[in-house]
């Protein structure tokens, strides 16, 4: 009835040839709350299309829904998504007031708290139906999550139940936002009309709300507040033949792509959101040139964004000036390992601690852009345009690579890019199977009570450290020193248990559960500042012992040596383990403090480290050689396994491979 109203009953019907039942009682129902939108029943008609696509296809899509659905179980998403629409809902009512002011339009500084026992209440109703009231089809990224994943009327509901609190949060808002753009509207058109008397003032403001709903449905009628709403919650389109809107195109119809992809929408418009509040940049923006030419509000308000946005991005460029704000942080492995004893990436510092900004889209965006800009600087040299043009370029390549939203993509480039043949496939397989588990994200966020992070060398292991009780099994992550790193909120990395014992280890889980913005206190280390102050890292003992090209000793198989791995054995002795009297971080301390180790040079910017580095590299490795040794000792098995390391290279290196051969077949190793 509601496509023959519309005219559309032949598009509808060719969309349900060849469906199921069930699902062309699905299609039925999402034509029906379209509400006889024409737009929205083509979508759904699309829709319905994409429901006779092939076994394989279909099957991949419901895949990609459930591991979207994984992906969004985590309360850190759900905190961020509402932090993030409360701080946008701040921000632009703050915006038009700023725009009143500088135009000198009082209008325009209207705006409101009321009707939020109406917000709430769309909240609950929109978790209940699994869509948006006040604007159906138009919260959740695409239709994939729409489509399903069992098709079990009573399984798919609770495998949705992720989507459905993200979709209930952003209504919420959503209504805050339209009721208070209307709102604000009728204020200003009761004033132009001379309305001076507060109860027809509020009167006009109730008939005017009262008519830009569906009162059967709930659903906004409303255009321009809609558009409103859907911007403060980064649901927005992205333009008809836009370069963005091309893309999530692509991503959509390529369920591959949609693996590495699962969200673009919203990433797209919270850098939009970004663009426009970023001085000069916005200015060549599309949305600029049109908003300054109609003029009037919509210029001010143009203008009002690009200098709230000069506010930002001069806090951010004072505190990354002062040190006391980080970027990504050195992208040398060995170095970057040194840094994070010290340091957080993108955190900035307040008092004894390090709070981290990665998760403060779009608000935060301009600081750790600036922080990534900051560092990069000093290692670019050339002329001063090419150079401003290069920190730029890698500093948004910085703060993209290390997006939540895009770490699947991220890690697939780096598969493709890598030497290494099975890089790409292990990579596929990592990013499938981590979301094997209902709700992973949420399992390892929340219920997991796990103090430290935890070494993964396989597929399985990927699995257990998402699954709490299971990841305790798996042996911790070290630093150089030996000791065991923490997750956050963390006390020094030399402590070996939570502050607080019991109670401290749950409360320590339960922010770490709700929390998204990692806290960590400030660790002082004149060690590891000095190897920073050197730009070259020392190493980590190696995991693997080669003979050529071939892995001979693997030091992490535990299967192969016990219960404990001879890495996890050796970097814990390393904890412990003293020479002369003192630790090995007492013995690096002693060393940076010397004045013998003052007089030698640090290097050059070409060749960092100089006669410094050689010293304090040596002192790590006497450490870690006396560890092996212990661990040999300790290991019958791999002595063994180093017995037949040796034969077989000398035997390479006199005899060939004829006397390879020999030492294999006399140790019992297949080549």
């Amino acid at each position: 009835v509601v496509g023959a109203k519309r005219g559309l009953l032949p598009q509808i019907r060719g969309s349900i040839e060849g469906m199921s039942r069930a699902d062309v009682l699905a299609q039925a129902r999402r034509v029906v709350l379209t509400e006889g939108d024409p737009a929205k029943i083509i979508g759904e008609v699309r829709a319905g299309r994409e429901l006779q696509m092939g076994k394989g296809e279909r099957f991949l899509r419901r895949v990609v829904s459930y591991r979207i659905q994984n992906l969004l179980s985590g309360p850190h998403t759900h905190v961020v998504n509402s932090v993030s629409n409360a701080i946008t809902s701040a921000l632009r009512p703050a915006e038009m007031i700023y725009a009143g002011t500088i135009s000198r339009n009082p209008a325009l500084r209207q705006q409101g708290w009321e009707y939020l026992k109406d917000a709430w209440t769309s909240m609950r109703k929109a978790f209940r139906a699994g869509d948006s009231l006040l604007d159906p089809h138009h919260t959740t990224d695409d239709r994939t999550i729409r489509m399903g994943i069992t098709g079990s009327k009573r399984v798919d509901p609770l495998l949705e139940i992720p989507s459905r609190f993200l979709i209930s949060e952003d209504e919420f808002f959503k209504n805050y936002q339209y009721r208070s753009f209307i709102r604000s509207r009728s204020l200003r058109h009761s004033r132009e009309l001379g309305l001076v008397d507060p109860r027809e003032m509020a009167k006009r403001v109730d008939d005017d709300i009262r008519n830009t709903f569906d009162l059967d449905t709930g659903r906004g009628l409303d255009e321009e507040g809609i558009q409103w709403a859907r911007v403060s919650t980064f649901t927005n389109d992205l333009g008809v033949g836009t370069f963005a809107q091309g893309i999530q195109s692509f991503v959509n119809k390529h369920p591959m792509a949609k693996i590495l992809i699962p969200f673009f929408r919203t990433p797209a418009n919270l850098a939009r959101f970004v663009g426009q509040r970023t001085p000069l940049l916005a200015r060549w923006g599309r949305q600029w040139k049109m908003d300054v030419a109609a003029g009037g509000e919509r210029a001010a308000m143009a203008r009002a964004r690009e200098q709230v946005g000069l506010m930002f991005w001069s806090t951010a460029a004072f505190l990354a000036a002062s040190g006391r704000m980080t970027g990504r942080g050195p992208r040398n492995k060995n170095l970057r390992e040194t840094w994070l004893q010290t340091h957080r990436p993108y955190s900035v510092r307040i008092g004894d601690q390090w709070v981290s900004l990665r998760r403060g889209d779009p608000v935060l965006t301009p600081f750790t852009l600036v922080a990534d800009a900051f560092e990069i600087w000093p290692e670019l040299g050339g002329q001063d345009q090419l150079r401003m043009v290069a920190t730029v370029s890698a500093a948004v390549a910085a703060n993209i690579t290390d997006k939540t939203y895009l770490s699947s993509l991220t890690q697939a480039v780096e598969g493709f890019t890598s030497d290494e043949p099975a890089r790409m496939s292990r990579v596929m397989k990592e990013l499938v199977f981590s979301s094997a588990i209902p709700f992973s994200a949420g399992l390892r966020q929340f219920a997991n009570t796990d103090q430290y992070y935890r070494e993964t060398a396989n597929l399985i292991d990927e699995l257990a450290r998402r699954v709490p009780g299971w990841s305790e099994t798996l042996e911790p992550s070290r630093n150089l020193f030996g000791e065991p790193i923490m997750r956050a909120p963390g006390a020094d990395p030399a402590a070996t248990d939570p502050p607080g014992g019991a109670a401290g280890e749950v409360l320590s889980a339960l922010e770490r559960s709700i929390n998204p913005f990692e806290v960590r206190a400030v660790v002082n280390d004149e060690a590891a500042d000095e190897l920073l102050l050197l730009r070259r890292g020392i190493g980590m003992p190696a995991r693997y012992i080669m003979a050529g090209k071939e892995r001979v000793i693997d030091l992490q198989d535990r299967g192969r040596y016990g219960d404990q791995s001879p890495y996890d054995r050796m970097m814990e002795i390393q904890t412990t383990k003293r020479i002369g009297g003192r630790s090995l971080r007492e013995a690096l301390t002693d060393l940076v403090r010397s004045e013998g180790y003052q007089n030698l040079t640090p290097g050059t910017a070409a060749q960092p480290g100089g006669a410094r580095y050689m010293v304090a590299s040596r002192v790590v490795q006497a450490y870690q050689d006396a560890a092996l040794a212990i661990v040999k000792q300790e290991n019958e098995q791999l002595r063994q396994d180093f017995r037949y390391l040796y034969s077989l290279r000398n035997a390479a290196k006199f005899e060939g491979e004829t006397g390879v051969e020999r030492v294999q077949a006399l140790f019992g190793v297949r080549p």
